[in-house]
């Protein structure tokens, strides 16, 4: 059996209650994999041993002096050098999760899947030097996540889910906070949604 996990992040005290809040509700899908949380150094010692109690594992967020790079480039950094796991799933902790969403893992497992707030990693040795080239070799005002996505999705190293994702509902409709999104994935074969 792969050892797969789920992860999220937290670099501040709200990212830390919103990172409570999805590992609450991925926990309450009865899925047997691991929730990771990536944290930022700088999040405070009662809110790291509040982390600490609540997530499976804690990885703390990697800085890669002289690679100037966005955030979301920097978490696919970091989830690359975790090799205790076969497939990271990493998702925005400002989502969701109301039904078992393990099936994401059974896409294509040898390529990245990305989707809206999420992405899913497979883990090797080389994963990590290979994603630091391809940004390293990127200009400057080139490395963004976006421009990373694109180019291993043109490399075909990746795949993205396509309309698989409904984001951003009405917060009147759901009594949600402004940041919070909610993702819902339509399984392809018979048409049903996670909700």
């Amino acid at each position: 059996m792969e050892k797969e996990a789920y992860a999220t992040f937290a670099r501040n005290t709200g990212e830390v209650e919103e990172a409570l809040i999805l590992l609450k509700s991925i926990k309450e899908t009865k899925t047997f994999k691991k929730v990771l949380i990536l944290y930022d150094s700088e999040i405070g010692i009662d809110s790291w041993t509040n982390l600490a109690n609540q997530f499976d594992d804690m990885v703390q967020l990697i800085r890669f002096p002289g690679l100037k790079v966005d955030f979301w480039s920097q978490l696919m950094l970091t989830c690359a050098t975790i090799l205790d796991f076969d497939r990271i799933c990493l998702i925005d902790p400002s989502a969701l999760v109301f039904k078992n969403a393990d099936s994401l893992f059974s896409y294509d497992p040898a390529k990245i899947v990305f989707g809206t707030g999420l992405f899913i990693l497979p883990l090797c040795p080389n994963a990590s030097g290979y994603l630091f080239n391809c940004l390293k070799n990127e200009l400057e005002s080139g490395r963004t996540f976006h421009k990373l996505k694109d180019a291993l999705v043109n490399d075909s190293r990746a795949v993205y889910l396509k309309k698989q994702f409904v984001t951003d509902m009405k917060k009147e409709n759901l009594n949600l906070s402004h940041r919070q999104k909610l993702f819902f994935l339509e399984n392809q074969a018979n048409k049903q949604r996670i909700e």
